[in-house]
């Protein structure tokens, strides 16, 4: 390090520093730093005395050649080290420190979320359905059919029902109020003669008189066109996305804040969003919006939903869940799910009296295509009856005739061929097909490529009667409900969907009760 850093007057600053303090009068503690690192770091601390800093130079000067420009430097550049060592540190405390509470916030995440369940205080309260069975107040129904097929008569059945209190469905209504129908398919005129038919038909069939009369308490049917368009397809960064329209929303929920809606009619879904049908991701937005519509509103929703083409679902039940147009979440995400599904030759032919094939077409199947809260219930039947509207004109003398659901109570009777099987034997055979043939698997009726998955042979052999005859049986047992054809997923490998036989839990009871076994044999039976 150059001794003339500063020049002669750094020169002269450190001579008479030399000057002023003779080898003798060194101070005592000059004598302990050995290197000038250890004056530096001495100097560089918050330790070092002030008053003592010109001793200190002098002793730099002279027992170390460093000049007092040389030593400032020195000093100050250690210090720099220091605190950025120290910031360092710091830091490093700082890391570890919310390594430390970032592990304790995932360590305690459910600790603090996750509640002990007292059974001796278990007291929760009812559920809030609006309509026993249908509507749910804080939830979604999904009513599913094709096109003329009674959803429309079923929501007007199912508004006048909550709006007046009266049972016109057969189901007990547990709140009234306010019913709004967001009619985005028809007009103010279809709709009219819509709810003529089903006010004119409640009057003159089931003497249930319906006028405003009937709705006190401020109660009132409303209804609008305009499509709110609650959920938009937003182009942005990552590609096209659903967008929540949060304007049009809030002013939905105001409107049934303000009118005490208890029940909305959405008809159709397809007309209150702009998002492709199809995609799971998309119509998942769409229910969940309506979905906390109905929570913020606290009113139940109906929304009517068409049937995708070819659906071939015929009234009992079966493929109900795949009938929905569109992606699957429709059903999954809603509260409930039903299906209007037309009455085939097959299930016609169970009921008694017999019903024919030119009056089954009038039939309809109220189906659960999924039910969150209940259980597997059989299907509910509606039968369309055409009403006169006696509103002709000099043009159109007849006026119109405009069709609504009547609820009908059908009797099914068992087909005669299983009549050769005595109650035991029906017995065993419905406990066989409840046992899975192996672990996960499902029996089936058809074909050689399920090779020991078909249940007729092993019927046979195990009741000792012609396969025919067990075929025969199962047939009418599957016609009738006491068995089901319901999708399942096979175990791995293969995970494929396949086609099972699953037992009413009902039926198989019923059965032991006919065969007069008390004791029911079903430790080992999948439900």
């Amino acid at each position: 390090m150059p001794d003339d850093v500063n020049g002669d007057a750094e020169v002269e600053v450190n001579e008479n520093l030399s000057a002023a303090v003779a080898p003798g009068d060194a101070p005592e503690y000059a004598l302990e730093f050995k290197t000038l690192n250890q004056l530096v770091d001495a100097m560089a601390s918050d330790r070092f005395p002030s008053e003592e800093r010109r001793e200190a130079y002098v002793c730099a000067s002279r027992e170390f050649g460093c000049s007092l420009a040389d030593l400032e430097q020195l000093v100050e550049r250690r210090r720099s080290e220091r605190a950025r060592e120290w910031l360092r540190q710091e830091l490093e405390k700082a890391r570890q420190l919310g390594e430390q509470r970032r592990k304790e916030q995932i360590e305690s995440h459910w600790q603090r979320r996750a509640q002990s369940v007292d059974l001796d205080a278990l007291n929760p309260p009812p559920r809030p359905w609006l309509m026993e069975r249908l509507l749910i107040e804080g939830g979604v129904t999904v009513l599913i059919g094709a096109g003329a097929g009674g959803k429309t008569s079923l929501a007007i059945g199912a508004g006048l029902s909550v709006a007046t209190g009266l049972p016109l469905l057969g189901w007990r209504v547990h709140r009234l109020g306010s019913v709004w129908f967001m009619q985005l398919e028809d007009d103010r005129k279809e709709f009219d003669r819509r709810m003529k038919a089903a006010t004119t038909w409640y009057h003159n069939s089931l003497d249930m008189p319906l006028s405003n009369v009937d709705l006190g308490d401020g109660r009132k049917i409303l209804f609008a066109t305009e499509k709110p368009h609650l959920v938009n397809m937003k182009i942005g960064k990552a590609g096209a996305e659903a967008e929540i329209n949060e304007q049009a929303c809030e002013s939905v929920v105001a409107f049934c804040r303000a009118n005490d809606v208890r029940l909305l009619v959405v008809d159709p879904l397809l007309r209150t969003h702009n998002v492709p049908e199809n995609s799971n991701e998309a119509m998942d937005t769409v229910l969940q919006t309506l979905v906390g519509i109905g929570e913020q509103a606290n009113c139940a929703i109906l929304v009517l939903h068409h049937t995708r083409k070819g659906s071939g679902t015929d009234g009992s039940g079966r493929e109900v869940s795949g009938a929905a147009r569109g992606a699957v979440v429709i059903t999954d995400a809603a509260r409930a799910a039903f299906a209007l599904m037309p009455m085939d030759k097959k299930i016609a032919a169970t009921f008694e009296p017999k019903i024919s094939d030119e009056q089954r077409s009038f039939y309809v199947a109220l189906v659960s295509a999924k039910e969150n809260y209940l259980p597997r219930a059989s299907s509910t039947w509606f039968r369309f009856e055409g009403v006169p509207l006696q509103n002709g004109d000099e043009y159109r003398p007849d006026g119109d005739t405009v069709q609504v659901l009547r609820r009908v109570y059908l009797v099914q009777r068992e087909q005669q061929p299983h009549q050769g099987l005595t109650a035991t034997q029906k017995l065993a055979a419905l406990r066989i097909i409840a046992r899975e043939p192996s672990p996960g698997e499902r029996w089936t009726r058809y074909g050689q490529k399920n090779g020991n998955r078909r249940v007729v042979p092993v019927l046979a052999e195990h009741l000792g009667l012609p396969e025919p005859v067990v075929k025969a049986a199962l047939d009418g047992w599957v016609s009738s409900g006491v068995v089901r054809e319901e999708k399942y997923t096979r175990p791995r490998p293969s995970g494929a969907e396949a086609s099972g036989l699953f037992v009413d839990r009902d039926a198989l009871s019923a059965a032991e009760q006919a065969a007069g076994d008390g004791t029911a044999d079903d430790d080992d039976l999948p439900f």
